[in-house]
């Protein structure tokens, strides 16, 4: 039995010396504010939290630290009706007023402190489910949790390329969606509404990649809509080992977590599958979050998965593929794609050579608004997944859109640039 051509997340191609520029200088005017979620009795920082304000379409998560900065815009900073939402995995969420994040700054960021959750269920109410009959109702029930007819998403997307410590490139876009039927073959498309970048390439740099896609690739990587990793539908059960991991809390809202890996027996040169956790809705039986990585370790022939041209005296390994999806219910009963991230690393080495080149790539997209309908792309602005993001972001370039955000800032979470250009973003939406 054969598996179907994997998702293809990426191309790169490794090609030679380039020139870049950087951006100018930042002066914020909007409130800042900045936390830190841990655990309350370990005191274990929470990485990858969910942080939301209130009344508004902003979401983020938390770094690895459990850290997060927010830039509030004026127009949603009334103080005695925002709050932020803080929601983790296995915790109680909470929610606080803006009011009680004033003062606090990245040297001082307010401590928020959860709570974990003991689900304890009565035995007699416990559905006798397996592993593998979960996971196929998920996959069964798509048609009535997620949208059938085409959706117009507005999302923010970022990607960064490293070179050791060292930033290459950094490219941001306001983009248009039309999202597919999840009921349907048919592709999502994507166009540029406004774009940047900057490349930070110098004489030194012999040796750089280009990723290839950008949000198209992003967007590849929707699971429930491309199911399942590399392998028919039908064939999942062949191919993948799963078995229950508990029960988790997440956004007020109980899943399932299911495990999954590929099996020994199927794992060949040609046949690289992945491995992860499924968090599976256990009212709805909808897919809400899947991390997952590709076992691309130790490899060899992963980088054919990957790279598309080298240099003919170069080895590459691929020394990992770490994916994060996101799924929100909304408030018409479906599920929708709300955030996900990509994040790949890869070592380069010249013939004969003792050094090495470590390169990382981080990708990340979230959704800041949707409604029913279909974008009209126009063909200028579309992107394919041939394109590369930092060759087209200097025709959407509009030094006004950004206002004080000025500057690409790499450290900083998608979802306080989003935080940002939230006015902006608004003001589009109403003049649609």
């Amino acid at each position: 039995m054969r598996t179907k051509r994997l998702i293809p997340i990426l191309l790169a191609a490794m090609l030679g010396i380039a020139t870049g520029t950087s951006v100018a200088a930042q002066n914020d005017a909007y409130l800042e504010i900045a936390g830190k979620t841990v655990d309350s009795r370990s005191g274990k920082s929470l990485a990858y939290a969910s942080i939301s304000l209130t009344g508004s379409n902003i979401s983020i998560v938390t770094n690895s630290e459990g850290f997060f900065t927010l830039k509030v815009p004026e127009s949603v900073s009334n103080f005695d009706s925002v709050f932020v939402k803080i929601s983790f995995l296995g915790y109680s969420s909470e929610e606080i007023p803006i009011s009680d994040f004033k003062g606090s700054s990245v040297e001082r960021p307010l401590l928020i402190k959860l709570m974990s959750i003991s689900l304890k269920l009565d035995p007699s109410i416990v559905k006798p489910y397996d592993a593998e009959s979960v996971f196929d109702e998920a996959f069964y029930r798509t048609k009535e949790n997620y949208p059938q007819e085409n959706v117009s998403m507005t999302g923010f997307y970022r990607e960064m390329i490293m070179k050791g410590s060292k930033y290459l490139a950094l490219n941001e876009a306001v983009v248009d969606i039309s999202k597919a039927s999840y009921g349907g073959f048919r592709n999502d498309r994507v166009g540029i509404f406004k774009g940047r970048g900057s490349q930070n390439y110098d004489s030194s740099d012999t040796l750089f990649i280009n990723f290839q896609g950008g949000p198209v690739s992003a967007l590849n990587v929707d699971v429930v809509k491309n199911p399942f990793l590399g392998v028919y539908l039908k064939d999942v059960h062949t191919y993948y080992d799963m078995e229950f991991s508990g029960r988790v809390v997440m956004n007020d809202r109980t899943f399932y977590v299911i495990s999954f890996s590929q099996k020994r027996t199927t794992l060949t040169k040609d046949n690289i599958l992945f491995r992860g956790d499924i968090y599976i809705d256990t009212e709805t039986f909808a897919v809400g979050r899947i991390e997952f990585y590709q076992n691309v370790e130790g490899e060899d022939n992963a980088v054919r998965m990957f790279i598309k041209s080298k240099p003919a005296n170069t080895r590459i390994t691929v020394d990992q593929a770490h994916y994060i999806i996101n799924y929100k219910l909304s408030s018409d009963g479906k599920w929708y794609l709300d955030y996900d991230k990509m994040e790949l690393k890869f070592t380069a080495r010249r013939k004969h050579s003792i050094w090495r080149n470590h390169f990382y790539i981080k990708a990340e997209l979230a959704v800041t608004d949707h409604k029913p309908g279909n974008f009209n792309i126009n063909p200028e602005n579309r992107l394919k997944m041939r394109d590369v993001l930092s060759k087209k972001v200097s025709s959407f370039t509009d030094d006004d859109f950004w206002g004080s955000y000025n500057i690409i800032q790499p450290d900083q979470s998608i979802d306080k640039v989003i935080g940002k250009i939230i006015k902006q973003l608004k003001k589009r939406e109403a003049e649609k």
